[in-house]
């Protein structure tokens, strides 16, 4: 996972209208296989605050587990995804 990729999906999803968090969530759940650091890192580099982007990461993580999306590492990647 780029930076460069997961900035370029903040950008597209941003132009739908979304307000920053909803935007944070979809981006970070569009993205399973990027870790809290790179997430944070990359939102950091677009002008979001890292402790917005960390708790967005974090929720949408939260709630793709809740829906039986799969398991997490710790480092916030999922160990098996399932599209649900």
């Amino acid at each position: 996972m780029t930076r460069e990729h997961l900035v370029q999906d903040l950008r597209n999803v941003q132009l739908d209208g979304f307000r920053l968090a909803p935007t944070l969530r979809t981006v970070a759940a569009m993205n399973p296989d990027a870790s809290q650091v790179e997430f944070v890192a990359a939102m950091v580099s677009a002008g979001v605050h890292p402790n917005t982007a960390a708790k967005q990461f974090r929720q949408a993580r939260q709630e793709q587990v809740e829906n039986g999306m799969g398991q997490l590492n710790k480092d916030g990647t999922f160990v098996e995804f399932t599209w649900s």
